[in-house]
């Protein structure tokens, strides 16, 4: 018999909008720096009250970053949203995608878990605070693929940040990383994480860009952008990407699978543009991308299936580059055959 309550015509409710985020979002900050309150003794003299406290912390925040990775992942409304609504930040509105970007570069582990009596459960308590931080990199990266989004994240008239500041700071979190890796940074402190996010959210950008750049204010009557203006930004001065994006920072043989991902990826929608702007294969050819492509054994024989995504994003830079100029295949067929 039909339940008189739930009618069968009656479709699913979501219950969660992006009504939620200028409410969690804060929550992020308190686990920065600049945000979190000064460490006490009231831990050793209420331990119980404490403990608690801690632990609804963490629930609370573990809560926040799983709902925004859902929801970044499955409602569309919820991807723009996250890069237009504002939260507070003490006495300041700031946008909920700066929180976010915020937590991820430098929210830490708070100063109550390096107290002694955490000793048998930091390593768990740590490994789920981790476990946010990725959440919230994909919430991110599926932020910057979505179409809706460039007219926030792209800002073509930014003089001081070609791009706007959302792509700025992706490129320097990418410049960050090699930086730290040349200078030799321990491994426990290389920051490859904020280099895959920045890697793929700016792959995302100049996949999508083609609808949103395209895009024309007849307010102020500016030119209209297409998605290039994208790849040959992050190809100029001051970004100039190329040549770090070639380097054994992040082509290495040793480098992680998963940063060569984002690497690739990112060159490959780089390069797709090839035929539109002559700057793109000259500047990739002038770092001899496609031998370094190959040197990194990326293309070697491999079962692995992520292994494979990445190789089809590595063949897909030299099908643009080569598609774009008979010459530069040859050239740069001649010197990959060195490898």
């Amino acid at each position: 018999m039909p339940n008189p309550f739930f009618p069968h015509h009656v479709s699913a409710v979501q219950i969660l909008t992006s009504d939620i985020l200028p409410w969690i979002t804060p929550a992020l900050l308190t686990f920065c720096p600049s945000h979190s309150p000064q460490s006490s003794q009231a831990i050793e003299a209420n331990f119980d009250l404490c403990d608690q406290l801690v632990a609804t912390d963490l629930d609370f925040l573990e809560e926040t970053c799983t709902l925004i990775e859902s929801l970044s992942l499955d409602v569309e409304d919820f991807r723009q949203e996250l890069v237009r609504r504002q939260c507070r930040s003490g006495n300041q509105q700031v946008p909920c995608i700066s929180a976010v970007l915020d937590f991820i570069e430098f929210g830490s582990y708070p100063d109550s878990w390096s107290n002694p009596i955490y000793d048998a459960d930091r390593k768990a308590k740590e490994k789920a605070f981790d476990i946010c931080k990725a959440a919230l990199i994909k919430a991110v990266v599926e932020a910057y693929g979505e179409a809706n989004n460039e007219e926030v994240l792209w800002n073509g008239k930014d003089q001081a940040n070609p791009g706007g500041r959302y792509v700025s700071r992706m490129v320097d979190w990418i410049k960050q990383y090699n930086d730290a890796y040349r200078a030799g940074t321990q491994s426990s402190l290389l920051r490859d994480d904020m280099a895959i996010c920045g890697t793929l959210s700016l792959g995302n950008l100049c996949r999508k860009g083609s609808s949103l750049l395209c895009y024309v204010n007849l307010t102020t009557h500016n030119s209209p952008l297409t998605a290039v203006d994208v790849a040959t930004t992050l190809l100029s001065p001051p970004y100039s990407l190329a040549t770090i994006l070639s380097s054994e920072s992040f082509l290495g043989r040793s480098v992680d699978i998963k940063l060569k991902h984002g690497v690739l990826g990112l060159l490959k929608h780089v390069a797709s543009f090839s035929k539109l702007s002559p700057l793109v294969p000259a500047t990739l050819g002038s770092v001899n991308a496609v031998p370094v492509i190959v040197a990194s054994g990326i293309l070697d024989e491999k079962s692995d299936v992520m292994a494979e995504i990445v190789q089809l994003s590595a063949i897909g830079v030299t099908k643009h580059l080569c598609n774009a100029n008979r010459k530069w295949f040859n050239r740069n067929l001649d010197l990959a055959s060195y490898h």
